[in-house]
């Protein structure tokens, strides 16, 4: 999938994520963001349990 977004608002968004931790960034000039798939595994687990549980216990 491609997305036609401005470079500024990719960089805010990216700018988001790195503040709240889910990705890193690495480079000098040129700027790799990796995902912390351990940290996003946290709430992914979470909900995986919450859809598990009946809905009426």
């Amino acid at each position: 999938m491609v997305l036609a977004l401005i470079r500024s608002t990719v960089s805010q968004y990216l700018k988001i994520l790195k503040e709240a931790g889910l990705v890193r960034s690495e480079g000098g000039n040129t700027m790799c963001y990796c995902i912390h798939w351990d940290i996003l595994a946290i709430p992914r687990n979470v909900l995986k349990r919450m859809l598990m549980q009946p809905f009426f216990a």
